[in-house]
């Protein structure tokens, strides 16, 4: 179960309702009504209380949503508070057609939900998908704990440090992608794929070429992955092969003029 918080705005009840149903019925606990609480400090109070207390924050992406006087964005603001990263955290789903422009870049880091077919449909898949990387990630740390606990107990016996094999670790990396006058790709709408173990995870770059990513979790320090640099309108270029997590900023030159620059974070 993970517990939800869907932003909308007030033009949008009918889609955020039937949202609401399908996250419940896949046994999510959800925070979305705003009709049943009263105006002004208790108001404002439950808003917070409740994003600080959700496992995910599932944006709804709309012109009235995105519009400067939609408490949408005041929800939105909370949100960022309390995750300066978005990855992971905010899902952002485009709900109705809306210009770029107008898409807050805290949206535009992360990939969006499009629906090309049925909406609520591919949100509550992303959802899955999100939860299953919370257990797979939870479980990780369960082994960690676990191999910690064994070596402590051994070392008590045996006087002798004892050391666990390395659990799985998820790498958290800030992306730079810049390109340089050869290159054919547009600039804007890019899209930075990160392929691990067969799965693809997408990540929306940003306007000025920066992208938040995260890969795995690794189940080894020097384990092999992968990235591309692609356009919404499908141009990419080749895939390139990274090992591990990068402990230092690293350039890698891509074909069509690209450069992209990993880096912790």
């Amino acid at each position: 179960m993970v517990k939800i918080f869907v932003s909308y705005s007030s033009d949008d009840r009918a889609i955020a309702d039937a949202l609401a149903v399908g996250l419940r019925q896949d046994g999510h606990e959800v925070f979305f009504d705003r009709d049943n609480l009263r105006a002004g400090d208790e108001y404002h109070a439950r808003i917070r209380d409740d994003i600080g207390a959700c496992d995910l924050f599932i944006f709804l992406i709309t012109p009235g949503s995105v519009r400067s006087t939609s408490y949408a964005l005041t929800e939105l603001s909370l949100a960022r508070q309390r995750w300066p990263d978005p990855s992971g955290h905010v899902l952002p789903v485009l709900a109705r057609s809306t210009p770029q422009t107008d898409i807050p870049p805290y949206l535009a880091a992360v990939t969006y939900v499009q629906g090309a077919g049925n909406l609520t449909a591919e949100t509550l898949a992303n959802v899955a998908r999100i939860a299953r990387d919370r257990r797979r990630t939870a479980i990780a740390w369960l082994g960690v704990g676990a191999a910690v606990v064994g070596v402590c107990s051994v070392a008590a016996v045996w006087f002798w440090p004892v050391e666990g094999p390395a659990a799985a670790k998820p790498c958290y990396l800030s992306a730079q992608v810049a390109k340089d006058s050869t290159g054919r790709i547009s600039p804007n709408g890019l899209i930075l794929d990160i392929v691990y173990r067969g799965a693809t995870n997408s990540f929306m770059v940003s306007p000025e070429g920066t992208a938040s990513i995260h890969v795995g979790p690794l189940e080894a320090g020097d384990a092999p992955w992968a990235f591309e640099v692609r356009s919404a309108i499908g141009d990419s270029v080749s895939r390139h092969p990274v090992q591990g997590c990068p402990t230092s900023a690293r350039t890698y030159a891509l074909g069509e003029g690209l450069n992209v620059t990993l880096a912790p974070r």
